[in-house]
Formats: structure tokens, C-alpha cells, sequence
């Protein structure tokens, strides 16, 4: 890893640790990463032994750089998700 890789790696593993500080750890469970661009954040999530990952982004290479056997990328708007069905916990740093 190099420069900006290294940044995005230590920022994502930090957040993450800290949400699991106040939401339970997805062992066992489901979990969707909506906006999860190029598959960082739902690869680091395949530490925490989830059941499989569904990682969706409307880029057209989505999860092109972290392939794993439990992870499922899918390329579509999340605006066209059903209401209810999923809670918002990632922030995007763009606009830091």
C-alpha cells in the first residue's frame, strides 16, 4: 500500500472500530455497505466474521479492488433501495 491506500486503510479500520464501540460486531450476520466504492470498507468488514457482505455503489468498477469469497458487489443507486430496509451508520469523508 502507498500513500492515499495507506490513509483510506487507517481511516476506515479506525471508524470501524469505533462504530463497534457503540453497535454490536456483524459476526454471523448480514451486512450491506452502501457507497462502498471499491470494496475497502467491506473487505476490513470480513475481519469481524459477518455471514456475507452485500457491497452496492453506482460506480461502474464497485468493489473492483478487494474481491472475497463472502463479499457480493453490486452496482446500483441506493436511492432506488425500499425505505427502511437498511440504517445509514458510514459517513463520507469528501467533504473534510
Amino acid at each position: 500500500m502507498k500513500g492515499e491506500d495507506i490513509n483510506r486503510f487507517l481511516y476506515n479500520k479506525a471508524y470501524l472500530g469505533r462504530m463497534f464501540r457503540f453497535i454490536p460486531k456483524p459476526k454471523g450476520k448480514e451486512v450491506l455497505e452502501i457507497g462502498c466504492s471499491d470494496g475497502l470498507a467491506c473487505d476490513l468488514l470480513t475481519n469481524e466474521e459477518p455471514e456475507r457482505i452485500v457491497g452496492i455503489d453506482i460506480l461502474e468498477n464497485v468493489g473492483c479492488n478487494y474481491p472475497h469469497p463472502k463479499i457480493r458487489y453490486i452496482k446500483m443507486d441506493a436511492s432506488n433501495l425500499q425505505r427502511g430496509c437498511y440504517i445509514r451508520i458510514k459517513s463520507s469523508r469528501a467533504n473534510q
